[in-house]
């Protein structure tokens, strides 16, 4: 297996401008979630900032919104993967043909070249790209060591990877408790704040009518 990972990271190196997700519309399941999961074991969870999701089968919204159904689903790990991705996504229609299959490119390809201007042009690299371009550029006489540090960082991005999510369960968890057990203290705290949003319009407009 790590030397599968291993030679995925030689294939690339020095490393990729864009990590294109696909995932069929309205069928992010589990298996989708663990992919995305395998994404960030193997190559860090910064490779997140390098991704966008590709949604198929998009003629199953019947003309409706990609951006309304992206917003609004249920599916909370789909929403939480957009989030990661910055909002970076577009929609294939599979049974679009002709012009209709150009403009479908051209969107995706709008994307990523806007990907690669917040990126500035750079490419995605950590510790291990580096080394597998060091590795094929000296030729093949440190492949072991190499694999064994593949195994080495993956693993560790793992490790991080659960620590960080048990982190912020634990927080979810522990800020949902309190607020449960604290529903007067809730209750009021959700009313000031509303109140200071009101009043911040209204300084707002009487600035912007003052102007």
């Amino acid at each position: 297996m790590y030397k599968d990972f291993g030679d995925y990271y030689r294939f690339l190196a020095p490393g990729p401008h864009v990590l294109l997700l696909v995932t069929q519309l309205g069928r992010f399941t589990a298996q989708d979630t663990v992919a995305v999961r395998r994404v960030k074991e193997v190559y860090g969870a910064e490779a997140m900032r390098h991704v966008v999701v590709l949604f198929t089968h998009m003629e199953d919204l019947c003309g409706g919104s990609l951006h309304e159904y992206v917003t609004t689903t249920d599916n909370l790990s789909l929403r939480s993967l957009v989030q990661e991705c910055d909002r970076r996504y577009c929609g294939f229609n599979n049974r679009a043909t002709g012009e209709e299959q150009r403009r479908q490119l051209e969107e995706l390809m709008a994307v990523v070249e806007s990907l690669e201007r917040q990126h500035q042009g750079g490419f995605y690299t950590n510790d291990l790209f580096l080394g597998a371009q060091l590795l094929q550029e000296g030729g093949g006489e440190n492949h072991m060591h190499y694999l064994a540090e593949v195994h080495r960082c993956i693993e560790k991005q793992k490790r991080d990877l659960k620590r960080m999510n048990h982190w912020v369960y634990r927080v979810f968890l522990g800020v949902k408790e309190w607020m449960l057990s604290h529903i007067g203290i809730t209750a009021f705290l959700v009313i000031y704040l509303l109140i200071l949003l009101v009043i911040c319009i209204l300084i707002h407009l009487g600035i912007t009518g003052g102007h």
